[in-house]
């Protein structure tokens, strides 16, 4: 881009916990990896999570000052910024092409944070542009420590792009560079409805719903299921939540009576005069959606691509339906 239209090197999506942020960077990673993109082969992708023994297994936490903890990933136990910082560095050397060895103490996290630096700055200089991709399943980016690194890397590069994927905002400027706040919204109804119909287990009967003109256990067509799902309640408490649906897609199983049972409120349960089993039913075969593949995979809308999106001062959340190219 020229100079009357600068380029934006710090972008963050956002989304509630299984809304697919981390689906959607490994995507995304794939995406921009590809040979004719701008950014070619030059993707570093990080992924941020717990292991066993990270953060306070082996730390005496009655020792900590609370201004030296950040609360991590909503109901999990809090990390020390220092535990923080050790984990962001450790996963942003095992992204780089040639991870450098870095100091095994706790007490160089300096020492660590100069030699990544160096490491990126000489990736900057073999490279026009590079994308850096940061997936936080554990909310370190709300530590200081951290977003002083993102500053400092963005403040000694020329050609690197950060996005970086949080459970929340990030309004903060990193090094003088404004942060694109993009919220990942849910599913529409009808798509929720669809990744649920490939995920079930056993074919949809009338009990399954409520005020069906079908015989309990009678199996419903397909675009009739499909129809009776999007307003089905147990949607409404799924919040078109793609982990949300695919671990109650989980349960619907032969023996699950009804998909009433599913719900938090029942007031119409299933009546329990009906056969509980579905043994007498066809098997389940692939599923018939009209205006659908039959193959077996799904294909949602959610054509990806970030084309023009991080450039922009004003944005309506990100869609479904992207382009990247022109975004970074």
């Amino acid at each position: 881009n020229g100079a009357s239209s600068p380029t934006r090197r710090a972008c963050v999506v956002s989304g509630p916990e299984g809304i697919g942020k981390s689906a959607l960077a490994a995507e995304l990673a794939r995406f921009a990896a590809a040979p004719g993109r701008p950014f070619g082969s030059r993707v570093l992708h990080t992924h941020l999570k717990l292991r066993k023994g990270d953060g306070v297994a082996n730390r005496d936490r009655e020792r900590r000052r609370p201004e030296d903890t950040c609360s991590v990933g909503g109901s999990r136990p809090g990390m020390s910024q220092s535990d923080s910082l050790q984990l962001f560095l450790d996963s942003l050397a095992k992204s780089l092409p040639h991870c450098p060895t870095l100091p095994g103490d706790e007490r160089e996290c300096q020492d660590k944070r100069l030699c990544l630096l160096r490491q990126l700055q000489e990736i900057d200089k073999a490279a026009k542009r590079t994308l850096m991709l940061v997936d936080d399943s554990v909310g370190i980016f709300k530590c200081q420590p951290v977003r002083q690194v993102l500053s400092e890397l963005l403040e000694s590069t020329q050609g690197i792009s950060l996005v970086l994927f949080s459970r929340e905002h990030i309004y903060e400027s990193l090094g003088g560079h404004k942060c694109v706040n993009i919220e990942l919204g849910s599913l529409r109804r009808t798509d929720s409805a669809l990744l649920f119909l490939r995920r079930i287990h056993r074919p949809l009967v009338g009990m399954d719903f409520e005020g069906l003109q079908s015989h309990p256990d009678q199996r419903v067509q397909q675009e009739q299921a499909l129809q009776a799902l999007v307003r089905h309640r147990l949607m409404d408490e799924l919040q078109d939540n793609p982990k949300s649906l695919r671990i109650c897609s989980e349960k619907v199983t032969p023996k699950l009576r009804s998909l009433l049972d599913l719900c938090k409120s029942s007031p119409a349960a299933a009546p329990a005069s009906f056969a509980t089993g579905f043994s007498h039913l066809p098997a389940f075969g692939p599923l018939f959606i009209p205006g659908c593949q039959t193959d077996n995979s799904l294909s949602l809308p959610r054509h990806m691509s970030i084309d023009s999106e991080i450039g922009q001062e004003e944005n309506n959340g990100l869609q479904r339906e992207m382009s990247i190219d022109e975004h970074l």
